[in-house]
C-alpha cells in the first residue's frame, strides 16, 4: 500500500506539473495574440491615416486645379467678349 500512496502521489504531482504547464502555455498563447491583434490594429490604423492623408492631398490638388481652370475660364470668357465687342464695333476699342 506504501508503493500505491506514493504512486498516487507521483501520478498526483505529475498531472498538477502537466496542468501548471498547460497554464503557462495558455497565458504564453494570450500574451502572444494580444500583442499580434495590437500589431494588426496598429498597421490597420496607420494605413488608414496615409489612406487619408493621400486623399486630403487628392483633394487639395484638385481643388487647385479647379481653382486654375476657373481662372483660366474667366480669362477666355473676358477674351470672348472683347472679341465680340470688337467685332459688333469695331470703332469703339482702343
Amino acid at each position: 500500500t506504501l508503493i500505491c500512496c506514493s504512486l498516487f502521489f507521483v501520478n498526483f504531482a505529475l498531472d498538477l506539473y502537466i496542468i501548471h504547464q498547460f497554464s503557462n502555455a495558455e497565458n504564453q498563447i494570450e500574451i502572444q495574440l494580444s500583442e499580434g491583434e495590437q500589431q494588426v490594429y496598429g498597421d490597420i490604423e496607420r494605413e488608414i491615416a496615409a489612406a487619408r492623408q493621400n486623399q486630403e492631398e487628392v483633394i487639395y490638388a484638385s481643388n487647385t486645379w479647379v481653382k486654375q481652370l476657373a481662372e483660366i475660364r474667366e480669362d477666355f470668357d473676358g477674351i470672348i467678349h472683347y472679341i465680340t465687342q470688337a467685332t459688333a464695333n469695331p470703332n469703339t476699342l482702343i
